[in-house]
């Protein structure tokens, strides 16, 4: 039997927890989601208009524990963050 595939569901805002729940269990049931919720990142961005560097190493600390807890794949369910997340 092979492992279900670890799925690390990012999220910027508590809003994009359960429909992004929903859409996994419907279209992809096999897999095995978990959610990492940081809502101050949604309330940090807004304060200022650029991504910040201190932005940009958050994403790489969310990544590395992503990773840690056996992440096969993170999807970060906000596109606010474009750069940042390229850069995890």
């Amino acid at each position: 039997m092979s492992k279900k595939p670890r799925i690390v569901l990012l999220h910027g805002t508590p809003v994009a927890v359960e429909p992004i729940g929903k859409s996994f269990a419907t279209r992809w049931p096999e897999a095995e989601t978990v959610n990492l919720l940081d809502d101050s990142l949604s309330v940090d961005r807004a304060k200022d208009h650029d991504l910040t560097p201190r932005m940009f190493e958050r994403f790489v600390e969310l990544g590395t524990y992503a990773h840690r807890i056996g992440a096969n794949a993170i999807l970060v369910t906000c596109s606010a963050f474009g750069p940042a997340i390229e850069h995890m």
